[in-house]
């Protein structure tokens, strides 16, 4: 079946149907307003902390140059550094602004009825400048990581068609084994069209994470696996999200827009100490810390161009914390 992969000798035991679980009994389907998740995020990221103490700790010291336009540029001694106090944290990001909306939330809850539930769900988007890198990546899948992953799980791959042509997309239903889904730009506003602006990422990741019993593994269409990310997935399953960083030490505010972080309610200097990671890749647990705390806000952050694309995107592409800022 050229929609799903199947692994048979684990049918019997594939997990009942649900959509948000929690210790694997208490069910989460409705909609909660900012008020609510406030209290809810609050006792997630409680037991979000307790549960990464069994993780590898990594010290990150970003480079602290005077005067500097680079990465390197230094802050404001005066910054004020993040509250360690959760509550105060939680509440200074959720609002009514952050979180999604009642009919925001149902129409994508909505769009993602149209992928088959399985355990775990591999997902990509793909437009035509990126085509070449996807035949390479649908390569790398169906040789490196579907052989593997079989012996697991049951699975699937999902492929957002965010722009290919009639063509190149009846080549790729031809040969991958996956179902390919249209994005509907139609539902959303009118920037998303620009995909420069990144809106379409985090309403794809979180449409097809509500379809996955277990993880979702997202990855850009430009990534090729050498092999099989086995630790990956088994960190995602452990700690809810495994992400990977930049690889060049930048910090996150280097490359993240001012009205972003004013949109969220921060300011914008005490992220400096921490560390950009990649968004190009991630596994996301089906978990009510995922879904509340982390999916809800990054896609409402989506629905809104002064959050995720305040400015003109391809200018903003070479602003850097200490020239644009």
């Amino acid at each position: 079946e050229r929609v799903k992969t199947v692994n048979a000798a684990t049918d019997s035991q594939s997990m009942p149907e649900y959509d948000m679980v929690t210790n694997g009994t208490t069910l989460i389907t409705s909609w909660k307003s900012a008020t609510l998740l406030i209290q809810e995020i609050t006792e997630l990221v409680k037991a979000q902390l307790e549960l990464n103490k069994k993780a590898k700790p990594f010290s990150v010291k970003p480079q602290c140059v005077l005067n500097s336009t680079s990465k390197s540029v230094c802050v404001h001694p005066n910054c004020t550094q993040l509250s360690n106090n959760i509550t105060e944290r939680v509440q200074s990001l959720i609002s009514d602004k952050t979180v999604l909306t009642e009919e925001q939330d149902d129409l994508l809850k909505s769009i993602s009825l149209q992928i088959p539930k399985n355990d775990v769900i591999i997902s990509s988007a793909a437009s035509s400048n990126h085509y070449d890198e996807l035949q390479a990546m649908l390569h790398s899948l169906h040789s490196v990581v579907f052989p593997e992953l079989s012996k697991t799980e049951n699975f699937s791959l999902v492929l957002w068609d965010i722009g290919l042509t009639s063509d190149e997309r009846q080549k790729v239903e031809k040969c991958c084994r996956c179902q390919v889904i249209s994005f509907p730009f139609e539902k959303f506003p009118q920037r998303t069209r620009d995909l420069f602006t990144y809106m379409w990422k985090p309403l794809v990741i979180r449409m097809t994470l509500f379809r996955a019993r277990k993880y979702l593994a997202y990855q850009d269409a430009s990534i090729i696996y050498k092999r099989f990310p086995e630790p990956i997935y088994k960190n995602g399953m452990q700690h809810g999200l495994q992400l990977l960083r930049t690889g060049d030490d930048t910090s996150t505010v280097h490359r993240t827009l001012s009205q972003t972080f004013a949109y969220l309610g921060q300011k914008l200097c005490s992220f400096y100490p921490y560390e950009e990671v990649a968004g190009g890749y991630g596994v996301y647990k089906h978990d009510p810390f995922v879904l509340s705390a982390v999916t809800n806000v990054w896609a409402r952050c989506a629905f809104e161009e002064k959050c995720i694309s305040p400015m003109p995107t391809k200018p903003s592409l070479y602003c850097h914390y200490g020239v644009c800022h």
